[in-house]
């Protein structure tokens, strides 16, 4: 096997491939190694197999007379027999041994799947399980491959999803497909009938249901209560909300007040404005009046004071709570002008 293959060449190989003895399954992109588990599981099914078991064994519980007697004995009731040794790295020494012999003569009724995030290659069994096994490596997603699988996921939801809405959701989100799953579980919840979705729209989404209130946090910041703000910043540490989505956000709500200022000026009626800036109109007097309290030259010191905490973040220059620290003072300092 190419170590140099995509993860979709990978699932496609796992797919088309004939069903083999051994599987090894790693990575860090836990979501991926499930995908391709699943896939060896219903190789099964268009095999013919009309009956299956799955016998789920974990690393740091089997012994080594365990593994022996579910890799030798023979099921009477099924056609095929899956064996999947999960955390596989946790197996002692004896069992890497049987496993070992094993893979030297195995049954062919039984297929057996090793997954894990790693496996320690310095252990004889594993560099023999490299030569012999089916081994596929699923490590997390380049950007690139990340907004491609976005897009694709969306689209299997039935969503439209501009590259401004994908990145957003990529830069809100742990990067982990696991994790992005979850948000999209989120996304069909809250967007209901609405196919078509902006960047502000993923952004209002996915925030909605977070511990950390982002929303609340920025009107507490543009509205210097600083008790608000103190409480949020807590919340920040607590949650180890990232740095990088809350300064998304900041610069959101900067750019709602602005074109706010801009739309404002140019005698247009509020209900129009709020469409345009896509706020709910219930909310919309409260970003009005923060507006009102903030110049727009004002707005851009603040925007190009984010830009400079999201290269202090970059560099680690300072810590996160630091840099939030220090940008709730800049806040302060111009809205309490």
């Amino acid at each position: 096997m190419n170590k140099k293959q995509t993860y979709r060449e990978h699932l496609r190989a796992i797919k088309s491939a004939p069903l083999m003895p051994v599987y090894v399954i790693t990575g860090a992109e836990d979501y991926l190694r499930e995908t391709a588990v699943n896939l060896i599981l219903n190789k099964s099914e268009s095999a013919g197999k009309d009956t299956i078991a799955v016998k789920k064994l974990f690393g740091d519980e089997i012994d080594a007379g365990e593994l022996n007697i579910n890799l030798v004995s023979y099921s009477l009731f099924t056609d095929k027999e899956f064996i999947l040794i999960k955390d596989a790295r946790k197996m002692n020494s004896e069992c890497w041994n049987i496993l070992e012999g094993y893979v030297k003569n195995p049954r062919i009724s039984t297929t057996v799947i090793l997954e894990d995030e790693k496996l320690d290659e310095r252990i004889p069994a594993v560099k023999f399980l490299k030569e012999n096994a089916a081994w596929y490596n699923f490590p997390i997603l380049y950007d690139n491959q990340l907004i491609a699988w976005l897009r694709e996921y969306a689209a299997k939801l039935d969503f439209s999803m501009n590259n401004d809405a994908l990145y957003v959701l990529k830069d809100s989100t742990e990067p982990a497909l696991r994790n992005y799953v979850n948000e999209f579980e989120k996304i069909q919840l809250f967007a209901q009938a609405e196919k078509e979705l902006s960047e502000d729209d993923i952004i209002e989404i996915i925030y909605a249901s977070r511990s950390f209130n982002i929303f609340e946090f920025m009107h507490a910041l543009c509205e210097t209560d600083s008790i608000k703000t103190l409480e949020f910043l807590q919340q920040f540490i607590l949650y180890n909300e990232s740095a990088p989505r809350i300064f998304v956000m900041i610069v959101r709500h900067l750019t709602i007040l602005l074109k706010i200022k801009l739309y404002s000026a140019r005698s247009i009626k509020s209900n129009e404005i709020a469409k345009i800036v896509k706020v709910p109109y219930f909310r919309f007097n409260r970003y009005v009046q923060q507006a009102a309290q903030i110049s727009i030259d004002d707005i851009l010191i603040l925007l190009e004071a984010v830009l400079e905490a999201d290269t202090h973040l970059k560099t680690g220059y300072r810590s996160d709570k630091m840099i939030i620290t220090l940008l709730i003072q800049k806040f302060k300092s111009i809205f309490n002008k």
